[in-house]
């Protein structure tokens, strides 16, 4: 979907005049796509109907899922952004019912109206320094993290940019430290674990001992 949108961008910019081009390109800057290619056909449609709001900024009527709860909310959202993240589609909207901008997962979207209400983006949002504060999805209050990577992982870390903030440090015995400042505890706890033994959170402690009492629940089972 990157490569078609950035395609369609570039036409319909050669066709606008001075003025319109203006507008143009300020709701370009709503769209950021990251990594993979977006393939859900729902989701797709969805970004259909969220992309006229972004240009229009109106705000939308949303009924969203919450897995965590399993339970449902009714939400009135200004929307931002549309995030494309490694095959994942998200809105970034200011949510009324929490009073805070949050991201919204859009295949947990379950319904979705246009109000017919306008609103002005509050002018202290920066989509750079809110994306910053995540990885890769989710967000949070944000922490130092360090994490220890044996050398035969090591070209994972290599290969790709996880965190716009990370910083690689080589060890004497090949192994690599990791460094970075983000938000999204969950999340990295999960992506650590997918590395088995050969990874080790160092700090922060609230992140290690979450990676710890996952892997003794893991033990317990298999026990």
């Amino acid at each position: 979907i990157f490569d078609s949108i950035s395609s369609a961008f570039e036409k319909i910019r050669a066709t606008l005049l001075p003025g319109v081009l203006e507008h143009f390109e300020e709701f370009s800057e709503k769209i950021v796509v990251r990594g993979r290619q977006l393939t859900s056909s729902a989701v797709l449609d969805l970004i259909s109907e969220i992309n006229d709001c972004l240009s229009a900024n109106e705000s939308l009527d949303i009924t969203y899922y919450s897995p965590n709860q399993n339970n449902t909310t009714k939400r009135k959202v200004d929307p931002y952004r549309l995030w494309i993240q490694d095959n994942v589609g998200y809105l970034i909207a200011y949510c009324h019912l929490r009073e805070d901008i949050r991201t919204f997962h859009l295949s947990r979207i379950r319904s979705l109206e246009k109000t017919g209400h306008f609103f002005e983006e509050d002018a202290s949002f920066q989509a750079d320094h809110f994306l910053t504060k995540s990885f890769r999805k989710m967000g949070g209050e944000v922490m130092e993290v360090e994490i220890l990577f044996d050398s035969v992982v090591s070209h994972v870390l290599e290969e790709q940019v996880l965190h716009e903030t990370q910083k690689l440090i080589e060890q004497e015995d090949g192994s690599v430290l990791l460094r970075f400042q983000s938000g999204g505890m969950q999340e990295i706890k999960s992506w650590v674990l997918g590395f088995g033994g050969k990874a080790e959170v160092l700090k922060p402690e609230s992140l290690r001992n979450e990676v710890i009492r996952a892997l003794d629940n893991a033990m317990a089972r298999y026990q």
